[in-house]
């Protein structure tokens, strides 16, 4: 080890403080994100004065590992009102902030090292522990005071940026959603003299929809299609990692995080599997499996395929444009049907394609959809260049974290 690793138990120590007054109320939980979630137990009969207090640049974190996957649940707590948590949790605190900075500290529990030191280092027989002595004998690398503030300071402008990102993110999203309402919801898209269409007398006829603009109609999503693939039309096994392929695998887990295409794992393909699941321009993929219907709209030819847990949809643009349907795909009522297949069921989500093509919109004329994509396309691009940010700035963030174990 060198010379600037030092024991963690000289700088922390144990925070005993229950809730014996019940002077607080504020419950709170511990997810394995290393981050502080509203508490959802159960609290009816439950002795309040058993939990412990949480205060200020205060840690918490739970011994048992066994059943946390692969991440130990450990978090700083930095806001200023006071909470109390379940007396599962430990509560600890840094004896001198002089010394070693809780920020600087909570970086060092954020690293995948960490991780995986910890449950290599958990015992027990029906459930693993990593104990308070074990928390004790960790080692990490201590630099000055100055120095612990300066990587923090850094750090939280990576971290503030992502955040910034996030909310900016939250709000074109909102912006294109209260467009599409706009537009084919209330049908005040602007008609010929740039003025709202229906609030204007535009022309409207009877469906099962009520009134629409002339000329729309009630559509199925089979009726956008030229095909969909899933099933035994997609690479079966786990992607492979061979570096020498060259050649990415979509899967489910790549679409609910919002992975960037070049984030995907590689895989193994032959070349005639590769011509044939070969994801191009303006496909669609949903996901079947585990969180169901979530759509990707994919930009360019990429040198990728997809696994069976996704559906890949490519459209007929002479019904419905590429980025309008998958505007549509998007729409709270579409994650509302979506929702309804599983409603009440205690096994594993699963979609089938009959079931997803079965949705129904109504569907405007091509030249009202040309003109909406025209002003959705720099929201679309700019949430591109947003999320693709995010993901630069997390590998710098890694960065950080080889940072401080040098």
């Amino acid at each position: 080890m060198r010379s600037n690793y030092k024991k963690l138990g000289d700088y922390i120590r144990l925070i005993p403080e229950r809730n014996k007054d019940l002077q607080c109320s504020n419950i709170i939980g511990l997810s394995t994100k290393k981050k502080f979630i509203p508490s959802i137990a159960n609290i009816i009969g439950t002795d309040m004065t058993t939990y412990r207090i949480v205060r200020h640049n205060q840690f918490v974190y739970c011994p048992v590992t066994s059943r946390n996957s692969d991440k130990i649940t450990v978090a700083l707590y930095q806001e200023h009102q006071e909470a109390i948590i379940s007396q599962a949790y430990l509560v600890f605190e840094v004896i001198d902030e002089n010394k070693l900075h809780p920020e600087y500290l909570m970086m060092w529990f954020r690293r995948p090292e960490f991780d995986r030191y910890a449950r290599f280092m958990s015992h027990g027989s029906t459930r693993e522990n990593f104990s308070w002595e074990e928390m004790g004998n960790v080692e990490l690398p201590i630099p000055d005071i100055t120095k612990q503030r300066e990587i923090v300071k850094e750090y939280n402008v990576l971290v503030n940026r992502i955040a910034l990102n996030n909310q900016l993110i939250q709000k074109l999203e909102e912006t294109a959603q209260a467009i599409y309402k706009q537009w084919f919801v209330d049908f005040e898209f602007p008609d010929e003299n740039g003025k709202p269409y229906k609030s204007n007398g535009g022309e409207m006829v009877e469906s099962q929809f009520g009134e629409i603009p002339i000329g729309w109609k009630l559509t199925f999503l089979k009726d956008c299609i030229n095909k969909a693939n899933t099933g035994g039309d997609a690479i079966r096994k786990t992607p492979i990692v061979d570096y020498n392929t060259g050649i990415k695998c979509a899967r489910v887990g790549d679409i609910s995080q919002k992975r960037e295409p070049y984030q995907w794992a590689f895989c193994n393909v032959n070349k005639a599997d590769f011509n044939r699941f070969r994801l191009r321009k303006n496909e669609i993929l949903v996901t079947r499996t585990a969180t169901l219907g979530l759509t990707l709209f994919i930009d360019d030819d990429l040198n990728a395929v997809y696994n069976n847990g996704l559906i890949r949809i490519i459209v007929n643009d002479k019904v419905t444009l590429p980025l309008f349907l998958a505007t549509v795909m998007n729409t709270t009522n579409y994650l509302i049907y979506i929702k309804e297949i599983n409603a009440g069921s205690s096994t594993r989500p699963n979609m089938k394609i009959d079931y997803l093509l079965g949705y129904s919109f109504v569907c405007p004329i091509l030249n009202e959809q040309k003109k909406y994509i025209e002003l959705l396309q720099p929201i679309h691009n700019y949430l591109k260049t947003l999320i693709r940010e995010n993901h630069n700035i997390e590998a710098l963030k890694s960065l950080f974290f080889a940072k401080i174990s040098m």
